[in-house]
């Protein structure tokens, strides 16, 4: 007897559930101005606007508008939940659709973002209208439908030992990534770079909310010797910088509060901005790099 994947969907309402090993990477749902973007919001207010008899008679008016919100929210308001397996959209009434992300072929994403929405051609076709995230969403869809993501990734952190943070490389903002073998810097405006240097230069490019702090957090979910490898790959892409451990100084120099340059062989470095957290976890890593 074969036994049933816990992620596989077979119908659209089956098994929506999440299962207890399946963490959600990104749900959103609808706020008041995704009415707004909804085209038949402004075909109303077109009608209203340019018929004068309206404007003298709110109460039919109110009437008229808050029929058609009831039907916005009735007919097009949802909640979706991304895991690292499938999409889950649950529309405020009727069954919930579910789609496996292995099944999703190379032209089966669309996304308009400005408009909050995503389709997903798979094992079944789900399309997410007027939700916030829909940019980031349609990003982690395309990256978690690859490679290196695809089939090998829980949605559970894997990568512990590493500290992320605002830095600047001169005066160009960027993110440090710190590990007890090296440390990296990656541009904050190369995020496309990043994100292609991931999954190949195919895959469309990502929405604005597709930031390098989002795809370092994704490359967590990946094995420790994976992000590793990852991690140069997206350096070279991005035009960023890697420094090996025994090239570092011994420890970050202050240069003023909780700002700290960090210096390696060669160029200028960097410098980095610590929170409490970060100057935890950052001392930690720079203790290996001494030892």
């Amino acid at each position: 007897m074969t036994l049933a994947s816990p992620y596989s969907v077979p119908h659209p309402g089956s098994d929506s559930a999440l299962h207890v090993d399946e963490p959600v990477l990104l749900e959103g749902t609808q706020r008041w101005h995704h009415f707004l973007s909804w085209p038949g919001s402004w075909v109303f207010a077109l009608l209203a606007l340019t018929h004068r008899y309206t404007l003298g008679r709110p109460g039919p008016l109110l009437l008229a508008g808050g029929a058609l919100f009831l039907f916005f929210s009735l007919r097009y308001t949802g909640r979706f939940q991304l895991t690292a397996k499938r999409l889950i959209w649950r529309p405020r009434f009727g069954e919930p659709v579910q789609v496996e992300l292995d099944s999703i072929p190379a032209e089966g994403l669309s996304a308009l973002p400005a408009w909050g929405e995503v389709r997903i051609k798979g094992s079944r076709t789900v399309t997410v209208r007027h939700v916030g995230e829909a940019g980031r969403l349609a990003g982690l869809l395309e990256l978690h439908r690859r490679r290196p993501f695809q089939g090998t990734v829980d949605g559970t952190t894997r990568v512990g030992e590493v500290s992320v943070l605002p830095a600047r490389r001169v005066q160009e903002p960027g993110v440090a990534v710190l590990r007890p073998g090296y440390a990296a810097f990656l541009p904050a405006h190369r995020s496309a770079e990043v994100f292609h240097g991931l999954v190949g230069a195919s895959a469309p490019k990502p929405d604005a909310d597709v930031t390098v702090e989002l795809l370092v957090e994704q490359m967590r979910l990946l094995s420790e010797a994976e992000f590793d490898v990852r991690m140069r790959e997206v350096v070279l892409a991005s035009g960023g910088e890697l420094w090996h451990a025994d090239e570092m100084r011994s420890s970050p120099a202050p240069v003023s509060g909780e700002v700290y340059r960090l210096g390696g062989a060669r160029g200028p470095g960097m410098e980095l901005r610590l929170d409490a957290t970060g100057s935890e976890a950052t001392d930690r890593i720079v203790r290996r790099w001494a030892a």
